[in-house]
């Protein structure tokens, strides 16, 4: 599944590389603009009055997770799990909802904007906002290792997404514009790791009824 992963992500990044997008009234059909892809000696017109975007999409599968730990968070408070176990994935929650947040509302970029005086570092600042979330991410990822190493299948799922996460940082401080679909990838990773780790660790999570474990 990884590599079925890995190889839609390479072509994804490979057609933004090379598809030469434009918009404008290109169809006699319609008054309104499409936009135009050219490339592999095709070309073909997309609506532009759908909503659905790279952000949103993202945003979406970046939610679903932050809703998915946190529901879980609450039931291993409510069935008397292990307080590392609730705190972990509260954190994850709290975590991730933020990065989708950020996915919908352009909150690094609004951030950015007002941090002017880094443009000698970076020519865009928000790019180092950005990059700046890579250190909490790594403090809650050697807190928490034992829980994202669970087994060898969540290690390597949550290995994937901070890989793919990297990689997007990377690319989006070099402006290399293929990052958007690369955080696709890395947040479906995330979720499928997370999905994962949540049915293993509700399997072992104890039940209490009437002061005893079950």
């Amino acid at each position: 599944m990884l590599i079925a992963l890995g190889v839609l992500g390479f072509l994804a990044v490979v057609a933004k590389l090379t598809l030469d997008v434009d918009r404008g009234q290109f169809v006699e059909t319609t008054t309104h603009e499409v936009y135009r892809l050219k490339g592999f000696g095709l070309t073909l017109y997309a609506s532009t009055s759908g909503y659905l975007n790279v952000d949103v999409v993202d945003g979406v599968l970046l939610t679903a997770t932050a809703s998915v730990t946190t529901l879980v968070a609450l039931g291993l408070a409510h069935g008397g799990a292990p307080k590392r176990r609730q705190w972990f994935f509260a954190l994850l929650g709290v975590g991730v909802g933020y990065l989708a947040a950020d996915e919908l509302f352009s909150a690094h970029e609004s951030i950015g904007h007002n941090l002017g005086f880094l443009t000698g570092v970076n020519e865009h600042p928000d790019n180092l906002v950005l990059a700046s979330y890579v250190i909490p991410a790594a403090a809650f990822a050697w807190a928490f290792r034992d829980m994202l190493a669970w087994n060898r299948l969540v290690a390597s799922l949550f290995a994937s997404a901070a890989g793919a996460y990297v990689l997007a940082v990377l690319l989006n401080v070099v402006e290399i514009d293929a990052e958007d679909y690369v955080e696709i990838l890395a947040a479906f990773l995330l979720l499928v790791a997370t999905t994962v780790l949540v049915l293993q660790t509700v399997s072992f999570t104890p039940r209490v009824e009437s002061g005893r474990a079950t």
